[in-house]
């Protein structure tokens, strides 16, 4: 096994997720060890497993995505439930909206294309960022990834039938129906198949902004869900912005790396912003909030200045356009 790239990863889909979304207060990563643990497994561990589906499927990023979005419905399905409820969900705009068969639908895309960007796809380009050498190969025996996987299937599912903690019990029918999504959903990510993105020596920081606007269509995406606009056409507008921002990387050649890192690192600002709005305004805590985005900046600038130290001098531009 690689251990370093292992453990960065973990680090990774540990921490950015759930600190840059508001949805882990930050004193809980320093005085709540067990819920650190779960975070490690629940994020941490089985992206390492989807990470590895997808380098023995053939590493194309439109795999990725796809696996990305399987895997929201393993965190927001089995262990978080949220997909379950008519009401109460994270996001409030979205409850009772385009609820069918016992999932939330419309938060499923939402969410599951957060979740696909910023817990999958970002943290595993960027530890290939940092780890090069690594990035083609695979990081765990075969036997132990299907080991883990297993395991982790049926406590998520037996969890998922029992009462959590705000006391949401699924039921064998929503089951069913989110083990068949998670199976199309891996089973198209392995049909797209592609090599990982070549590493690209051209630095610039537009990506960064690129990744950034996402705060625009994410406010958008809360206002048609407030509005309750056919469920139909929410999906239309979600695909058609997936679709713009894939066509805005692809033509201007930022799928490869370092350009999709720093597009990630975008990304994750206005997570870090948002979040801390959703903290000090809804929530009343002005103090939780500007400290949280305090160390979600601090956070960025170490993860930014890693993917530029990568690079020599010499293939770094001295003039670099804003």
């Amino acid at each position: 096994m690689k251990t370093k790239p292992i453990l960065t990863l973990v680090a990774l889909t540990t921490v950015l997720p759930e600190l840059f979304s508001g949805s882990t207060p930050l004193p809980s990563f320093i005085l709540r060890p067990g819920l650190v643990f779960f975070l490690a497994l629940g994020y941490g561990v089985s992206v390492l497993l989807v990470r590895e589906l997808w380098i023995r499927c053939g590493g194309g990023l439109l795999g990725l995505f796809l696996m990305g979005l399987g895997y929201s419905l393993f965190n927001e399905g089995l262990l978080a439930k949220t997909l379950v409820g008519d009401q109460n969900l994270p996001i409030n705009q979205y409850d009772h909206y385009g609820y069918w068969f016992g999932l939330s639908y419309p938060w499923m895309a939402a969410i599951g294309v957060w979740h696909a960007c910023a817990s999958v796809l970002f943290p595993i380009i960027l530890t290939h960022h940092y780890f090069p050498e690594a990035a083609p190969l695979r990081w765990m025996k075969g036997w132990l990834a299907v080991t883990i996987a297993a395991l982790f299937l049926f406590l998520g599912s037996s969890g998922f039938l029992h009462p959590s903690e705000k006391g949401v019990t699924g039921t064998p029918t929503q089951l069913v129906e989110l083990f068949a999504l998670m199976v199309v959903l891996f089973g198209l990510g392995g049909v797209f198949r592609g090599r990982p993105p070549a590493r690209q020596f051209t630095w610039t920081r537009k990506p960064f902004f690129l990744g950034f606007s996402v705060i625009v269509p994410f406010w958008g995406f809360i206002f048609l869900a407030a509005r309750k606009v056919p469920a139909p056409l929410f999906f239309l507008a979600l695909a058609a912005v997936v679709q713009f921002y894939a066509w805005q990387l692809r033509r201007r050649q930022w799928l490869a790396l370092p350009a999709l890192a720093i597009f990630g690192l975008g990304w994750y600002l206005h997570n870090a912003l948002q979040a801390a709005l959703f903290i000090a305004v809804p929530a009343g805590e002005p103090a939780r909030a500007l400290a949280t985005l305090v160390v979600d900046l601090l956070i960025l600038v170490v993860l930014f200045r890693g993917v530029r130290s990568r690079f020599a001098p010499s293939e770094v531009p001295t003039v670099t356009p804003a």
